[in-house]
């Protein structure tokens, strides 16, 4: 009898152990970063698990009716990120793929959530999961806000965006499976027909939303204020992501 493989997140990590820009490391089981969780995946063993609160950044498009983490005194929170829903809302007139403007543009949607964002993180008595489908734009460019308002290095973000390079094959293998099986094949075949962009990690993805959080007068720190983000918030947050001690 054939042995059923183990279904497990592809992308799934905890953000501890980066370091801000004066050295300091980021506490383990604060912060965590994944692809779509599905029913029957087998609980992680890497991370501090269950989340206490889940950031879903799914379309509505491609978000399922209800969460497999909804349960257990798990918070699930839908932040739908609509205009880059598609990923063809990325391709230009000429038919390349504009990744730099789609990161742009996810970072232009956070914006309006950002202060509710920092409540939830804040609110949290343990970690806090972000999670799209699959883990690598919308999450990277959350993610690399949380990041930047704790002093992480532009370096730092980067090298944690690129880990997740290795794990598209098995992401992209996750959201055949989420398809009936008569439309399988025609599904890879149309994830394969996409730009290879669409399911690489280009830098010129993540370091367009981090220059435009660098180009506001105020750095970061302005660009969230100007969103409704009160410097005591960023102050809670610093205090609880890093670690006393270098």
């Amino acid at each position: 009898m054939a042995t059923r493989s183990i279904q497990r997140l592809a992308n799934l990590r905890d953000l501890g152990g980066l370091r801000s820009a004066d050295g300091t490391r980021l506490r383990h089981g604060v912060l965590l970063r994944s692809d779509a969780p599905l029913d029957g995946d087998a609980l992680p063993d890497s991370v501090a698990w269950p989340p206490s609160v889940v950031l879903d950044l799914r379309s509505v498009q491609t978000r399922s009716r209800s969460h497999p983490l909804d349960r257990d005194g798990t918070r699930v929170v839908w932040i739908p990120m609509a205009p880059d829903a598609d990923p063809a809302a990325a391709l230009s007139d000429a038919g390349i793929f504009d990744v730099a403007g789609l990161y742009r543009r996810i970072l232009d949607e956070l914006g309006p959530h950002m202060a509710a964002i920092f409540d939830l993180v804040l609110d949290a008595d343990g970690p806090t999961l972000v999670h799209c489908v699959a883990g690598k734009d919308r999450t990277g460019v959350l993610i690399a806000v949380l990041l930047a308002a704790a002093g992480v290095t532009h370096a730092e973000i980067l090298a944690d965006y690129y880990r997740t390079g290795p794990n598209m094959a098995a992401v992209i293998e996750r959201m055949v499976r989420t398809v009936a099986p008569a439309k399988r094949a025609k599904f890879r075949s149309r994830l394969m027909g996409a730009p290879s962009e669409l399911f690489s990690t280009l830098p010129k993805g993540i370091l367009a939303a981090l220059e435009a959080l660098d180009a506001h007068p105020g750095g970061p720190l302005g660009w969230l204020g100007e969103r409704g983000v009160a410097q005591p918030q960023v102050d809670d947050w610093c205090a609880r992501v890093l670690l006393a001690d270098r």
